[in-house]
């Protein structure tokens, strides 16, 4: 797969099938969609073309900034495996947001990929004040010889599938029910910083870890069953979100303590952490050996449900 940015002088590409979104999080029912563009352009020797934004539209646009499922970097390593040929990432900015959906079209979209067939979700709008929806381009289509595939909505058991509902799951801290609209498990990339110590005092050592996308949507504060991916190895763990109330702090933090021996040091490590299930809320104990009396009923809790988990 080829990540084409704006900056980057490349030819344009004589015939694809594409189409163009933000793909948060990409759950199910983006990945459908993809599929569907991939294996039309497979079929017809076409390369198949993702047009995205960075950032996300809305953290531009919205006074109250979106935080996001998926960081970029987690995006693109989702969509290669779904076999797209190019991504072109658009820098989008408030100049940028002016832009009618037309001109768009004529100024961007037909001059670089010359679309045979652009598939996009039925709610989908862009341009100027989202004035280009799915009307708009089935007209444009029509016009432009174009092929035009509106896609619906997909169902996961009776459950309408969309980005806005994975992220209220995720602020509940419902994380199985994430998982079923992703289709895969909610992943965090992070840094491995150096915390207070406090955990090793206790008999659980752990690793703070910091997001690297800084817009990152957060599961609730609570304790949760982890995976973690560390040098291409996966071990399992629990972790804990919150301001640590035992102890009078205000600061929020995210500490994973992971079921594993032979971790060697692994400060300033990027991992990947997926948030497999939540185990329980927050709660301030009346004093440290009451917490570490939990948290051995949170491991012991966390090291039976990680046999559900391949």
């Amino acid at each position: 797969m080829e990540i084409i940015k704006e900056e980057i002088d490349y030819k344009s590409i004589k015939s694809s099938a594409l189409t163009i979104g933000s793909y948060d999080g990409l759950h199910l029912g983006h990945i459908s969609l993809l599929k569907l563009m991939v294996d039309f352009a497979k079929r017809n020797h076409l390369p198949s073309v993702l047009v995205t934004f960075d950032p996300h539209p809305k953290q531009i646009l919205s006074k109250n900034k979106i935080k996001l499922i998926t960081s970029f970097k987690i995006k693109m390593d989702l969509i290669e495996k779904i076999g797209i040929d190019f991504v072109y990432v658009i820098n989008f900015t408030n100049k940028f947001s002016k832009m009618s959906a037309v001109d768009f079209l004529n100024k961007i979209i037909n001059p670089s990929f010359n679309p045979k067939k652009i598939y996009i979700g039925f709610d989908h709008h862009f341009g100027n004040k989202r004035e280009g929806d799915q009307n708009l381009l089935l007209k444009y289509g029509k016009k432009n010889n174009i092929d035009i595939e509106v896609v619906e909505s997909l169902n996961n058991k009776g459950e309408k599938v969309s980005s806005s509902k994975i992220r209220k799951y995720v602020e509940l801290g419902k994380m199985k029910l994430v998982s079923s609209l992703l289709g895969s498990f909610f992943v965090i990339e992070s840094i491995v910083v150096h915390g207070s110590g406090r955990g090793s005092s206790l008999g659980f050592p752990t690793a703070n870890i910091n997001p690297i996308e800084k817009n990152q949507l957060i599961p609730k504060n609570g304790v949760y069953l982890i995976r973690g991916s560390i040098n291409g190895q996966y071990v399992f763990g629990m972790c804990n979100l919150g301001v640590r109330p035992t102890f009078n702090e205000d600061d929020f933090v995210i500490e994973v303590h992971f079921f594993h021996n032979s971790l060697n040091d692994i400060y300033g490590l990027i991992l990947r952490i997926e948030f497999l299930e939540r185990i329980r809320n927050e709660i301030k104990f009346p004093s440290s050996k009451k917490l570490v009396q939990q948290l051995n009923l949170d491991k012991q809790t966390c090291l039976k449900l990680k046999s559900n988990y391949k």
